[in-house]
């Protein structure tokens, strides 16, 4: 659903909070209160402490004036950030309208931050009607991990997992994946016509639109040089009289006798039983294949990745120094100021004493 439209589009269910260790920190002057993102420096210029020009305290900048974010560790080492130019991006945008210390107003971005990264999560996960205690909370990116600790609190999940590659974690999915395309066809085929009986009998019309559809994606996979390509089929389907249409996978390319169509009516009836329930089935009302997707595939080489043996649960050996104790500065001269009408921790903000 995008607004109230249903939109017949493949595609996984995301939700953007705008939070990140590019967010960027911000005064409000009329509300007299710090806010973090949605506004992002991105990676060029980027955070204060990257310098390659970036100007205002972001998350990142927060993290590593507080230590939680290794200076001369950063990238494996490779690449070394400014820790002053962090702390005076934090003292020229934050600390001088708030009249605290740089270690405060940094520990106030991440608190900012942390609450809003888990109480989105909390909210997309539990107004599904799912039950966060029941899951494992992800982490990845550069942030995610940094920050899991104390957004985790708030999506009260019982267990976290991250990963060694975790500052490329998407990067390495994209490489991985296989390379596809899609090819798209209006069509008015009857697949089953209810007044007279009848299912589908000129197979030559449903071929024909995958052939050519076919035809078209091996024309693109030769530009590429590539010779092998895998196939799928998605048919658009309705009941008689019905303007949505109901997306499957078709499990037959062609079809070449009788089987096959109604191997392809079972897999509609399946897929919409399921969206509706078996009781909204209305074969009576003739069933309508009104348009193809063609899926071609194009399989690229996978990394294995390695098999590493459990080393127990003493982290020691990833310790490469020492940072701040857990809870963070002491913010005197803040008071937090609940967002919610419950007595819930859950939605609070900090502002500023004048």
């Amino acid at each position: 659903m995008i607004d109230r439209f249903r939109v017949g589009i493949s595609m996984i269910e995301t939700k953007s909070i705008g939070a990140g260790g590019g967010s960027i920190a911000h005064y409000n002057e009329l509300l007299n209160l710090v806010d973090v993102g949605p506004e992002s420096a991105g990676s060029n210029p980027g955070p204060a402490c990257f310098d390659l020009g970036g100007e205002r305290p972001t998350v990142t900048d927060a993290d590593v004036a507080l230590g939680l974010v290794d200076p001369d560790y950063f990238l494996g080492g490779h690449m070394a950030l400014n820790k002053e130019a962090a702390e005076e991006a934090i003292r020229r945008h934050l600390v001088e309208p708030l009249g605290t210390s740089v270690e405060e107003a940094a520990f106030l971005v991440k608190t900012i931050i942390d609450a809003k990264m888990g109480n989105e999560v909390f909210k997309e996960t539990n107004l599904k009607g799912y039950d966060p205690r029941e899951f494992t909370l992800f982490a990845f990116g550069g942030a995610g991990p940094t920050h899991v600790c104390g957004y985790a609190n708030y999506v009260e999940t019982p267990r976290i997992m991250t990963f060694p590659f975790s500052s490329v974690f998407s990067a390495f999915g994209v490489a991985n994946t296989d390379f596809m395309r899609t090819y798209e066809r209006s069509c008015k085929i009857p697949l089953y016509t209810a007044y007279n009986d009848r299912w589908l009998e000129d197979f030559d019309e449903f071929n024909a639109i995958v052939r050519d559809l076919q035809v078209e994606a091996l024309r693109d996979a030769d530009d590429l040089g590539v010779k092998d390509v895998l196939w799928g089929l998605e048919l658009y389907l309705r009941y008689g009289m019905q303007p949505h249409v109901t997306r499957i996978r078709s499990p037959r390319i062609f079809v070449t006798d009788p089987d096959d169509v109604r191997e392809v009516y079972r897999a509609y009836e399946t897929e919409y039983s399921r969206l509706y329930s078996k009781a909204a089935t209305f074969l009576a009302g003739g069933v309508e294949i009104t348009g193809m997707t063609l899926w071609s595939v194009v399989p690229t080489g996978k990394q294995d990745l390695p098999t590493l043996p459990l080393e127990g649960p003493d982290p020691s050996a990833a310790r490469r120094g020492s940072g701040p104790r857990s809870g963070g500065p002491t913010a005197a001269g803040w008071r937090p100021t609940s967002t919610t009408s419950s007595s819930s921790s859950r939605g609070t903000r900090w502002r500023a004493r004048r």
